[in-house]
């Protein structure tokens, strides 16, 4: 990978769209320093290639944005990954075929982009360790589980017939996989499978017992939180599991709000968004103490597709708005301050995520 160049002096030209009067794209080129980048938003297409990161400062003030020749760019269902300063997301190409084989490696340093081949359609997940891209597939009743090695681009994949892996997620050397299988007696079997980095299965624990269907789960010293779209019978949760990673054991945290969705972890402190992906109804907020296990409620008047931590503030997209509150003020249920996002065209885009410059809690 390149070497990485310091945040506090580059200055980089990136592009901006401005919508004339007449309805034209008149593009400018200006001068933004990356250090400035506090939140950026994906604005895809699924009928053309035409899709854009659009960045924004701590006050969200637009300072530029990114465009990216593809389609289907990132998914709403999955947070963007960001890890040491880079950050990957998926292509899948055209909505009606999905045939993009490759992965994006975005420095957020100097905007230069990496693009690493995978000979595998319909890409979802992501997720990276050491030198290693891991994504995953399902494709006719068929499992897959790939790696590309960032070094020399090899691949290496696993088939897993019968089940389901809707995400991965990389942990102390070991990938996860979460897997759901097929009903039995109308009640879905959720696992969780273990890799190591050559793709060979270590083991499997089953959480079934906290849901199924797994799209967020974030990592958090020795643990893994997880969220659950729904149950095994397919009715919403109000669950988060605790996996630890050095014993294999599984916790799972109850919460008074149900439709789980998006996690982060602040201040020794579980934060839960609520939000009915499928259905776009609820907005929530679960504050779970780690150490006490007190729980704190809030309600939104708004939705909560995504949500992320930075510096003391919560950021949520909901539909084409970006909320952010006081993380220390949140009970006065006042946001600081609100924008709508810009559109590219008004041409059937929409919004597929939403990050932070360092979303990733180490």
């Amino acid at each position: 990978m390149a070497m990485k160049k310091c945040r506090n002096v580059l200055l980089i030209i990136i592009s901006l769209y401005c919508m004339t009067v007449i309805g034209c794209d008149k593009e400018q080129e200006i001068k933004v320093s990356t250090d400035d980048i506090e939140v950026g938003v994906i604005e895809t297409k699924g009928n053309k290639e035409e899709s854009r990161i659009i960045f924004y400062d701590n006050k969200l003030n637009e300072i530029g944005v990114l465009p990216l020749e593809f389609a289907t760019v990132g998914d709403i269902f999955y947070t963007p990954l960001v890890l040491r300063d880079e950050l990957y997301i998926i292509p899948q190409g055209y909505a009606n075929k999905k045939d993009e084989e490759k992965v994006l490696e975005i420095n957020l340093t100097d905007l230069d982009i990496e693009e690493y081949s995978i000979e595998q359609i319909a890409m979802n997940s992501i997720a990276v360790a050491d030198n290693y891209i891991f994504t995953c597939n399902n494709l006719n009743g068929v499992s897959y589980i790939n790696r590309c090695n960032m070094n020399n681009e090899s691949t290496k994949t696993v088939e897993i017939p019968d089940v389901y892996v809707s995400n991965l997620i990389c942990e102390n050397d070991t990938l996860y996989a979460f897997v759901t299988k097929t009903p039995e007696n109308g009640i879905t079997p959720a696992f969780l499978y273990q890799y190591d980095e050559e793709l060979k299965l270590l083991g499997s624990i089953d959480i079934s017992e906290c849901g199924t269907n797994q799209y967020k789960a974030v990592g958090y010293k020795d643990y893994i939180f997880f969220t659950s779209l729904s149950d095994s019978t397919d009715n919403p949760t109000n669950t988060v599991g605790k996996f630890n990673t050095v014993t294999n054991s599984l916790e799972i945290i109850y919460l008074e709000q149900k439709h789980a969705l998006d996690l982060a972890i602040y201040d020794g402190c579980l934060y839960v968004s609520h939000y009915d992906l499928v259905q776009k109804v609820g907005g929530g907020m679960s504050v779970y103490d780690l150490e006490t296990k007190k729980i704190e409620n809030y309600h939104f008047e708004h939705g909560m597709e995504q949500m992320a931590i930075m510096n003391e503030k919560i950021y949520i997209l909901s539909d084409w708005k970006i909320y952010v509150y006081d993380i220390n003020n949140i009970s006065d249920m006042t946001p600081i301050r609100s924008i709508e996002v810009s559109s590219m065209d008004k041409e059937f885009s929409y919004l597929s995520g939403m990050f932070t410059v360092d979303n990733r809690l180490d």
